[in-house]
């Protein structure tokens, strides 16, 4: 279910109740979540559209391959998309093409403040298939096995009327001539990514109702008290086992040096020594 979001949450209200729920068709480049001044900075350094050469591991890579012919109309519309993607993508949401598999794209949103997800990442794999744009794009999430929407299950299946995979009218659909994956991705962030997710799943009778609140609360505080789980920050009530939290910490050196290599800056002095195991050897 597709609920209206809350301007609160930083993100636009994408669906209108009062019109019979449509969803966003005419976005506007300044619905951008705020962030704070360094991490736009930061931010900044990094391209948010770009495309690679490769996706050895991209969910739909056996989906096709490089020599496959398409036709025309799918590529221009494709085309099309990267262009938009490339000129309006607001600065919580990357993207990147494929240069050997045109079919393939990968986003990552990140989680709007105001809303559960706040800073999260969130990784979603895109593949065009051979009779795009008469139907809507794959999408698949990277969801680690856990379930932290009901819009986003633990299969990686992403429940949204645009994709086709969930209830909606004429407008809330797929239109071939109007949809574009900058819609489609704003409606992941606006509308299934949002401040109070419980109201995503289908017949809650008391949605929007004070009655509903209780539940909607204690859905959004079940994932926010999961999400520290294996966290090496500083000052957080909840971890891993110092193994996990030590390989992780290990692990960040590579993902840093690899983004810095991208150019993005401001990421070195993020990097400190993993913690010390402390084994205790007497009997």
């Amino acid at each position: 279910m597709e609920p209206a979001v809350d301007r609160k949450a930083g993100i636009p209200e994408v669906i209108d109740k009062k019109n019979k729920g449509k969803s966003i068709l005419n976005y506007q480049p300044w619905w951008f979540p705020n962030f704070s001044s360094k991490r736009t900075s930061a931010r900044a350094n990094f391209k948010r559209f770009d495309s690679v050469q490769h996706f050895s591991d991209h969910h739909y890579v056996l989906k096709g391959n490089a020599s496959k012919q398409h036709s025309r109309t799918w590529a221009k519309k494709i085309q099309a998309d990267w262009k938009i993607l490339e000129k309006d993508l607001p600065e919580t949401i990357f993207v990147r093409a494929c240069e050997s598999r045109m079919d393939l794209m990968r986003a990552v949103i990140v989680g709007a403040e105001g809303t559960p997800y706040h800073d999260g990442l969130f990784f979603f794999d895109i593949h065009f298939p051979d009779t795009y744009p008469s139907v809507p794009p794959m999408v698949h999430y990277h969801s680690g096995g856990l379930t932290i929407n009901p819009n986003l299950y633990n299969s990686g299946h992403v429940c949204l009327s645009l994709l086709g995979t969930w209830y909606g009218n004429t407008r809330e659909n797929w239109l071939p001539q109007e949809s574009t994956m900058l819609q489609l991705l704003v409606s992941i962030q606006g509308l299934i990514l949002n401040r109070k997710p419980y109201y995503n799943e289908p017949f809650v009778g008391t949605k929007w109702t004070p009655l509903g609140e209780p539940f909607s609360k204690g859905y959004t505080n079940a994932y926010i008290d999961g999400a520290p789980v294996g966290s090496i920050v500083k000052g957080t009530s909840q971890g891993g086992s110092m193994k996990f939290r030590t390989e992780v910490a290990v692990f960040m050196k590579t993902v840093v040096n690899e983004f810095v290599k991208l150019g993005v800056k401001e990421l070195q002095d993020k990097l400190k020594p993993p913690p010390v195991i402390h084994t205790n050897t007497s009997r």
